[in-house]
């Protein structure tokens, strides 16, 4: 893959994520929320296509196993050199088991012909090797039931 790394406003992301999520969130009759309080000047160095697709990966499957009228939210957190944007949903959340090999390539928690939800296992593992590829990693905490929190941290160029 190759990478054309350059400076964005990470709100200006976030925002353009959220937008292009919208249709498929109401689809599920999911709200889309952005805490826009604490990230307003953050600037990382990113392939814009690349975070994009990241973001609306996470975005997507927040969307698909939340609950219907559930909220979705994107919390970006700074500190002195790293932003962590959080992608929280309150839905199903993750069975440990499945856990272990979530960011591994053509993993599903149903993988069985009559799953609820379509896919082909790869997006986690592509969001990984990208955000990887960009300095950054990936992550993610659960709890079964009462849903997910995917996580993605980048090192901060400035601050404006």
């Amino acid at each position: 893959m190759l990478f054309k790394l350059e400076n964005h406003r990470l709100m200006d992301q976030l925002r353009k994520a959220l937008e292009y999520n919208r249709g498929y969130a109401e689809k599920f009759a999911v709200q889309l929320h952005l805490d826009d309080e604490q990230g307003a000047d953050i600037i990382v160095n990113v392939d814009d296509n690349r975070l994009m697709r990241v973001l609306c990966n996470l975005l997507s499957n927040a969307i698909k196993f939340s609950h219907p009228n559930g909220i979705v939210n994107i919390v970006a957190e700074a500190n002195q050199e790293w932003v962590r944007i959080n992608v929280i949903d309150h839905g199903v959340g993750i069975d440990s088991i499945f856990a272990e090999q979530i960011f591994s390539k053509f993993t599903q928690a149903d993988s069985s012909g009559t799953r609820k939800h379509a896919g082909t296992g790869l997006g986690l593992s592509l969001a990984k090797a990208m955000i990887e590829k960009m300095g950054g990693s990936i992550g993610f905490s659960s709890v079964p039931g009462a849903g997910a929190t995917f996580y993605i941290d980048l090192k901060m160029v400035n601050v404006l």
